[in-house]
């Protein structure tokens, strides 16, 4: 199957899953699917099938919108507090050798700053 072909069947199975879940257009109705590119259709046609339908990716994004809160949140955070949160993830990090195993052996290139 040629690339071309592959973006074509991959957004008509878009198409498809989204004129025919109304739920899936209601997970995504605050999105302009016509913006979406091919790979973005096709991870929401992934995400869909593994997550068991709409309900399955709108937890997904529901993920993701967390996550931007998440980080906004950290950006508007004084450097005060920025400073006491780095000091005690580091002692949380020095006590926890899972914590250790799995960030590896430099903590501090997960810093806030």
């Amino acid at each position: 199957m040629t690339e071309e072909a592959q973006q074509r069947a991959i957004e008509e199975q878009f198409q498809v899953l989204y004129d025919g879940d109304p739920e899936l257009r209601k997970v995504l109705e605050k999105s302009d699917v016509n913006t979406f590119s091919v790979e973005e259709k096709y991870q929401i046609i992934e995400a869909y099938m593994q997550g068991g339908g709409a309900a399955g990716l709108q937890i997904e994004l529901q993920e993701e919108e967390d996550e931007d809160m998440d980080e906004k949140a950290l950006e508007a955070m004084p450097k005060a507090e920025k400073k006491a949160l780095e000091e005690q993830f580091m002692a949380l990090y020095k006590q926890d050798p899972m914590l250790k195993q799995v960030l590896g052996s430099d903590p501090s290139a997960l810093s806030l700053y």
